[in-house]
């Protein structure tokens, strides 16, 4: 099932979700070691990951809606597990959103409640790209190539 939002024959949202990603990733660990290690720039740098990484998650979100409403056919497994992955990923979004309204100013040490949340957004992004993974390879979700009936069974 082809992608509706792509460049060419290349769908946008794959080619987008590196970006939150690893700033998401980035985020985390920079305000882990910036605490271990007690070094302000570390965490002032994963507050400004945190608000790249939420931001560019949104952006990514948008060509994947174009592709759930308009490429994957309803009442299908496909359709299931792409609401699986939009919910788990917006989810860890969320988590991430509320460790930086808990922060505050960026110059603030984050607290253990900030790390727990981003720690389980960083799981909850994990498990939202195996479910990703799993539409492509699985569902042929943004392939071209695969019969619909083939990729529906799956």
């Amino acid at each position: 099932m082809r992608s509706k939002a792509r460049l060419g024959s290349h769908p946008l949202h794959p080619m987008l979700i590196p970006f939150p990603l690893a700033f998401l990733t980035g985020a985390f660990l920079f305000h882990l070691i910036g605490t271990i290690y007690d070094a302000e720039n570390w965490w002032i740098t994963g507050a400004h990951l945190t608000v790249a990484g939420i931001l560019a998650a949104l952006v990514a979100a948008i060509p994947g809606l174009i592709d759930y409403f308009r490429a994957i056919p309803h009442d299908t497994r496909a359709k299931r597990r792409g609401r699986y992955h939009m919910t788990v990923n917006l989810l860890a979004v969320l988590l991430f959103a509320v460790s930086l309204l808990l922060r505050g100013k960026a110059e603030t040490r984050p607290d253990e409640m900030v790390l727990i949340l981003q720690g389980l957004g960083l799981a909850l992004l994990g498990i939202g790209g195996w479910l990703g993974g799993s539409l492509v390879y699985h569902n042929h979700i943004g392939v071209p190539e695969a019969s619909d009936a083939e990729a529906l069974a799956q």
